[in-house]
């Protein structure tokens, strides 16, 4: 699932505490605990309610406190995470977007639209439904913290899912949709950072998140996704230069056809004036945006995943995570994963490594499981009731 895909709304990150204490030895701690928000000034929750107040008369603010009062009263009775309180956590939810019931249902009909492609059933029963909005609010609700929880894990400066990133993950995803072959599993989330190499345009991949809202286990799809996703920037990168170059090499081959035909019978790409193949690139550029899109990740030589990329899976704030590491915490690591979904035991095997390793970074979320379904189902029974 790609987030941003259905018109994700956003908030800053100001005001929010960091999600948790910093891991002492960097790649080996991997369980990210939240503080007490008691040890917080709460400055936050008071800028909220300043910010609400003074904008109470515009519509928008309206329809942003509808969609707000609809998830929080929702939750009543549901209690917060630890170390969480009502105001934080009302805070969190004012940052969703609120078009929030507009936006689930797009994605809920896309996602029919999709099976209906593949020739598969549409998501048509109560629980399919439920559980495609619970997954997709559970990755808006961490988007509403993202900057602090990237502070925390040691990574700054490099904004989540920008527009930048969100379409790259919507090319890995569904890179026929540009006009190109290859695709893959593409995670949640990305960061990205722009490099200049050796006269190179790179985008750099410097982290990818995968959110999973289970009361189970992590599944087949989400080791797929945190351990293919090298290979799949590979393959589709490799695509997209291809053709890129192949555009340009038809345009400029145009160019030396009109030269020849002006008399200079020994005119080659080879000699084509440096000034004159910068321009012939931004026309061949122009022609690859008319005809695939990709308007922010045009201009790139290259697209990689960072040597030291963090790979951070988002667990529910009550999904019970293991602390230890070692034989006697080996079970508890193989429990956070759904065995049965696997074909080979040496891939859930692997899973467990990575985790409790740290090479793949297990967090907690501010939301439960519990708080997530209750919003959900509140949200599905107004897209019924709507649509």
């Amino acid at each position: 699932m790609v987030m941003g895909a259905a018109g994700i709304g956003r908030g800053g990150g100001e005001g929010l505490p960091p999600m948790g204490s910093r891991p002492e030895e960097e790649g080996v701690k991997s369980i990210i605990e939240r503080p007490s928000y008691d040890e917080m000034e709460g400055e936050a929750s008071a800028e909220i309610s300043e910010g609400t107040s003074e904008a109470a008369g515009s519509e928008e603010t309206l329809e942003l406190a509808e969609v707000h009062q609809l998830l929080l009263d929702s939750l009543e009775g549901v209690p917060t995470s630890e170390g969480v309180t009502e105001e934080q956590r009302a805070e969190m939810i004012s940052r969703l977007s609120p078009n929030l019931v507009e936006e689930l249902h797009g994605h809920l009909e896309a996602l029919d639209y999709k099976q209906e492609y593949l020739g598969y059933d549409p998501i048509e029963s109560h629980s399919a439904q439920l559980g495609v909005l619970r997954g997709e609010l559970f990755e808006r609700l961490l988007q509403t913290h993202s900057d602090e929880f990237f502070e925390e894990l040691g990574i700054e400066n490099y904004p989540l899912d920008t527009p930048l990133a969100e379409e790259l993950l919507e090319l890995l995803y569904k890179s026929e949709r540009f006009g190109f072959e290859r695709s893959g599993r593409n995670p949640d989330s990305a960061m990205v950072e722009l490099v200049e190499e050796e006269g190179k345009k790179i985008l750099g991949i410097k982290a990818l998140v995968e959110a999973k809202c289970t009361y189970g286990g992590l599944d087949y799809r989400a080791f797929d996704q945190v351990t293919t996703f090298d290979k799949t920037v590979e393959d589709v990168w490799s695509d997209v230069a291809r053709k890129k170059e192949a555009l340009y090499r038809r345009i400029a081959g145009k160019y030396v056809e009109r030269e020849r035909s002006r008399g200079r019978s020994d005119f080659s790409m080879e000699v084509i004036p440096p000034p004159i193949q910068e321009q012939l690139r931004q026309v061949s550029e122009e022609v690859f945006v008319e005809r695939h899109g990709l308007h922010n990740l045009v201009g790139f030589d290259e697209v990689r995943v960072d040597p030291d990329a963090q790979r951070i899976v988002v667990l529910p704030s009550n999904k019970p995570v293991p602390e230890n590491r070692g034989d006697t915490a080996r079970e508890d690591w193989l429990n956070l994963i759904a065995t049965y979904d696997f074909r080979r035991p040496s891939d859930y095997e692997h899973f467990a490594d990575l985790m409790e390793t740290g090479e793949v970074t297990v967090a907690k979320a501010y939301f439960s499981y519990d708080e997530v379904e209750a919003m959900s189902k509140a949200l599905l029974q107004q897209i019924q009731a709507r649509y």
